[in-house]
């Protein structure tokens, strides 16, 4: 089947909101039980012509959370994984020489999930590939983008990490607004909830 590839330039605007971003492949390979790994390439569909590493490329993957294979903490990272073994025959890499760049929203809450997995020179335009899981396989989608997705492209997720706008203040911005005291009340509430966070994933893997 032929890809659906169309040429998108990332804006810079503002917007309200970033996803979550994922840079380290390793962080992504702790995040996988090795019995959904021997899986991985069956994922991936029949594979999509391969695009020049010197080109900048985003793909663009479409997901309902219930479907997708893995626990909770797997989801995202191994349908990443099967995304670039379909594109670019290798899996997912946030270190060089491949820098891949991942983007997740939507997700738990929201029964859609997407994944943008960016790779290449951000300060020129870029080739969008669009993929959409079945519930089974990551198949080539030829249907049109839709409007609000282009929107979200254009207003948070733009091609170029810096240009996307940034949430919340700065520590020093909220430690004037707050006073010493609430903020490091704030501080000590934020590490605690991010270190059960941190045991929970460790206990999944």
């Amino acid at each position: 089947m032929t890809p659906c590839v169309e040429k998108r330039l990332g804006n810079a605007s503002k917007g309200v909101r970033t996803g979550a971003i994922f840079k380290s492949s390793k962080q992504l390979v702790l995040l996988f039980k090795s019995r959904l790994l021997d899986k991985l390439h069956s994922f991936g569909g029949p594979p999509t012509p391969a695009m020049s590493a010197q080109m900048a490329t985003r793909i663009f993957v479409m997901c309902k959370t219930e479907t997708m294979p893995g626990s909770d903490v797997e989801k995202i990272p191994l349908m990443a994984n099967a995304a670039c073994q379909k594109v670019w025959n290798r899996d997912f890499n946030g270190d060089p020489p491949d820098e891949d760049r991942l983007t997740s929203f939507g997700g738990w809450m929201n029964p859609k999930c997407f994944l943008l997995i960016d790779n290449g020179p951000v300060d020129m335009s870029y080739t969008l590939v669009k993929l959409r899981w079945n519930g089974q396989k990551l198949l080539d989608d030829p249907t049109p983008l839709h409007w609000y997705i282009q929107k979200e492209f254009d207003t948070n997720y733009q091609f170029n990490p810096k240009d996307r706008p940034k949430n919340g203040l700065t520590d020093e911005e909220l430690e004037e607004l707050l006073g010493p005291h609430k903020f490091a009340e704030v501080i000590n509430s934020s590490n605690e909830m991010t270190a059960r966070h941190v045991e929970k994933l460790r206990k999944q893997t």
